[in-house]
């Protein structure tokens, strides 16, 4: 770990901003990717500015509920909040995975 400190000491600071912008653009994308989803020009902005603002404040459930409000934008149609059920991406994936074979009645994995 001191090594990495070190190492990230004698890097330019413009530079380690702009590789650590550029790994989180790429880690982004990758996340939108899993969930197959293109997000609008504006639905990337609004991700931008949680994650720009995120480690602001003290995480706790109203710092998480804010952060999603930013990201959701407009809350008309879902509702905010920590989940009380898995939500439909993973129940869609779960019954994906756990196939149950119509000749033996018993659950596989994909």
């Amino acid at each position: 770990m001191d090594e990495a400190k070190a190492a990230a000491g004698r890097v330019p600071e413009d530079l380690m901003r702009r590789a650590a912008a550029f790994m989180l653009l790429d880690d982004s994308k990758a996340s939108f990717a899993i969930e197959n989803e293109k997000p609008t020009p504006a639905q990337g902005g609004r991700w931008g500015q949680a994650i720009g603002e995120a480690g602001q404040h003290d995480l706790f459930v109203d710092e998480l509920n804010r952060l999603q409000q930013i990201v959701i934008g407009d809350a008309r149609f879902v509702r905010l909040g920590i989940r009380k059920a898995a939500g439909a991406v993973i129940a869609t994936r779960w019954s994906q995975s756990h196939r149950t074979s119509a000749h033996d009645g018993k659950t596989s994995t994909a």
